[in-house]
């Protein structure tokens, strides 16, 4: 399957400042080791944001710093079989529908 992660307020929470672009506050770490499990097992991970691209390195370099495992990082919409965001698909019911360890 294909999955499609948000990152502000789904992987991590941010805050935005002006001069220094995402803040991290904290990870969620439930979510990103589920998504981790998945690419193991061989699914597709697509990380989607909508940040803007002057914020790509500093995007790339959060992912690593908590481990993120992902085939492909887009800033913009993309097509996948689920989303994963904080505005359609919550990541607390991801969680349990697809973590069920």
């Amino acid at each position: 399957m294909i999955f499609c992660f948000d990152i502000d307020g789904t992987l991590l929470q941010t805050k935005y400042d002006v001069n220094n672009g995402y803040v991290v506050q904290w990870a969620k770490i439930e979510l990103i080791a589920l998504l981790n499990k998945l690419y193991n097992e061989g699914n597709t991970i697509i990380i989607q944001t909508g940040r803007h691209w002057q914020w790509l390195k500093q995007t790339k370099q959060q992912l690593d710093d908590h481990g993120i495992q992902y085939h492909t990082l887009i800033m913009g919409n993309v097509v996948a079989d689920v989303y994963i965001n904080d505005r359609a698909f919550l990541p607390e019911d991801f969680c349990k529908i697809y973590g069920g360890d």
